[in-house]
């Protein structure tokens, strides 16, 4: 059986009976945000792993009880203030399947309206950027955008967008 070597309310460093670690935490949602005028609100967000803003998407980790699609809504109100009355899954992803034992369901989010929650962090330091779902490769060749899931959910939304995708 793994054993936790340390622990914090978000995730777990475990061994394995191997003796090899990785980190246990929960899996979350990812959400592409797309407005009528067919923007996606992309948002800025400090990183304190990296000690600066990265730009990426709403999301976070999914409660207990919760629905994947559940959690997306509610991350995207908490993070941006909209909720979505259209939500369709994209696809999972293993953020890093050898080292951290974790997925993230990525959603797309369209038929936007208010709706402000109040979450558990602080996420007065967001910053809301939209920018049209064109955008996509110049983020990605300039480097501004960065991470694999992001990357995942942006680029099956688009294929999705244009009628290239079918999803679950």
């Amino acid at each position: 059986m793994d054993k936790i070597i340390c622990q914090t309310p978000f995730l777990a460093l475990m061994e394995s009976e191997a003796g090899v670690g990785y980190v246990k935490a929960a899996d979350g949602a990812l959400i592409v945000p797309v407005t009528d005028a067919g923007e996606v609100l992309f948002i800025r967000e400090y990183s304190p792993a990296y000690q600066r803003p990265f730009l990426t998407l709403p999301g976070g980790i999914i409660e207990p009880g919760e629905g994947e699609a559940e959690a997306a809504n509610r991350e995207m109100q908490e993070e941006i203030g909209l909720r979505a009355d259209n939500i369709h899954y994209l696809g999972e992803v293993y953020r890093n399947f050898k080292y951290i034992h974790a997925k993230s369901y990525a959603f797309l989010a369209r038929d936007l309206s208010e709706s402000k929650l109040v979450g558990d962090e602080d996420d007065g330091n967001i910053q809301v950027v939209p920018l049209p779902l064109t955008a996509l490769d110049r983020l990605i060749q300039s480097g501004e955008l960065q991470d694999a899931g992001i990357l995942m959910a942006v680029y099956l939304a688009k294929r999705f967008l244009d009628g290239d995708w079918a999803t679950r």
